[in-house]
């Protein structure tokens, strides 16, 4: 689970993308020049597994502009949790040139975290991608507000990451 919360900060992370050789299905060996790729790893279900979620991750990056559409600029990069060294957590959008954005939170930590993100006024936020480890409250989480501003309070399991948009009350 660490290695697929590690892969969706990358991807989802201002900046061009770039995975080694062997990363995309987890090969245990550094890759050496003198010596093929272990694709017989393929063969083990959880190195499988994990390729299939590193080819979903990819399609997912390329078929939402809000992790790419303003890579190099501010204007595409938010923080909403940065201090959170404690818990190992992060949480931050990425917004493309039309102002939709996406919810990025992850969970570093081997131990289940609550935090509380900041969202603009929501019904509620959908998951729309997450690392397969995710508790079945964690993918729809209702919006409340408090002295004039919109909350989510969302429990993180360990080792997790989430992916999402926001549902508004259009």
């Amino acid at each position: 689970w660490q290695a697929r919360t590690s892969l969706m900060l990358m991807m989802t992370y201002p900046g061009k993308k770039m995975l080694f050789m062997g990363t995309e299905y987890a090969q245990f060996r550094e890759w050496d020049y003198d010596n093929s790729l272990e694709w017989f790893m393929l063969d083990y279900p959880n190195h499988k597994q994990f390729r299939e979620y590193v080819a979903a991750l990819n399609s997912f990056y390329l078929g939402h502009s809000e992790l790419w559409d303003i890579d190099f600029d501010e204007e595409g990069f938010r923080w909403l949790l940065a201090d959170e060294a404690d818990k190992n957590v992060v949480a931050y959008q990425r917004l493309n040139k039309k102002g939709k954005y996406l919810t990025v939170l992850l969970n570093f930590s081997g131990g289940e975290q609550r935090v509380t993100i900041p969202v603009d006024k929501a019904l509620r936020l959908e998951s729309v991608f997450d690392t397969g480890n995710l508790s079945e409250q964690q993918k729809n989480v209702t919006v409340y507000k408090n002295d004039g501003k919109y909350y989510a309070d969302i429990t993180l399991s360990p080792f997790s990451g989430v992916i999402y948009n926001r549902i508004t009350k259009n």
